[in-house]
């Protein structure tokens, strides 16, 4: 039973995210998937509205300070086309990345991909943020930023 739940579980996450909603899976919990690296090229390919890709982990003080001011851009800017995406490296799977989602009431899906994806993205350091538009990948942000960088940037992005 468990097996079937998480099944229907993770094909409302990829439903929800071809049409633009969240991944609860729980009435008012933001539940954290594991996804293979195939699945997420696929995630960021397969549809031409823009997205943010934010590369996170739960040790990682800069990704929790960088938190709210992702938190208000996925707040101001889904309505007008943008998904946002948060993607765990940790390398516990996705139950060591869950309690830090509950705790900072991360609004956005998240999903667990871990360390592979690091040599696939080529990432050097982390909170990171890929900009995606039209499957491609049009700028990477690397490091902390605060809620008025991200705010220029996510709206010069979507001009």
């Amino acid at each position: 039973m468990h097996g079937i739940f998480q099944r229907i579980c993770l094909l409302a996450v990829v439903l929800t995210m071809l049409i633009g909603g969240s991944s609860l899976c729980f009435a008012g919990r933001n539940t954290v998937l594991a996804i293979e690296l195939q699945q997420l090229d696929r995630m960021l390919t397969t549809d031409a509205s823009p997205r943010a890709v934010v590369f996170l982990a739960a040790w990682c003080m800069p990704c929790i300070e960088e938190l709210p001011a992702v938190n208000a851009m996925y707040d101001k800017y889904g309505a007008r086309g943008l998904r946002v995406l948060g993607l765990s490296l940790d390398f516990g799977g996705p139950q060591a990345i869950q309690p830090f989602v509950d705790q900072h009431k991360v609004q956005f899906p998240v999903y667990w991909v871990g360390e592979e994806a690091i040599k696939a993205y080529q990432i050097r350091g982390i909170p990171l943020i890929l900009l995606v538009k039209d499957g491609k990948i049009t700028e990477r942000i690397v490091g902390k930023r605060s809620k008025k960088e991200l705010d220029r940037i996510f709206g010069k992005f979507l001009q």
